[in-house]
């Protein structure tokens, strides 16, 4: 979707995943995902987009939850200051079914 509105080149990291993975997986899948978006300041505001589509077979809730574990252990990382000027300013997230 940000690649369609003409900002790809502003994509420090893109990731997803599929497969209906458990809380687990989602969990240090989230876990790296963070940790390289906080990595190599910049010294550019950053912004973190989790969107979701919703299959027949996906557990929502352990997607979520996952997510959810690694954003609050990543919590203080991601309030640091990755340069005097620089914090991950947004945190967005979107979850849509399938059509």
């Amino acid at each position: 979707m940000v690649g369609d509105l003409g900002y790809a080149s502003e994509l420090g990291n893109y990731a997803e995943y599929s497969g209906a993975p458990n809380e687990e997986e989602v969990l240090q899948y989230a876990r790296i995902v963070i940790d390289c978006a906080t990595a190599d300041p910049d010294g550019r505001k950053r912004a973190l987009l989790i969107e979701g589509g919703i299959a027949n077979f996906t557990d929502v809730a352990a997607t979520f939850n996952g997510i959810i574990r690694a954003l609050r252990e990543k919590e203080s990382k991601l309030k640091a200051p990755l340069s005097e000027e620089e914090v991950v300013e947004t945190i967005t997230v979107n979850s849509f079914g399938a059509l």
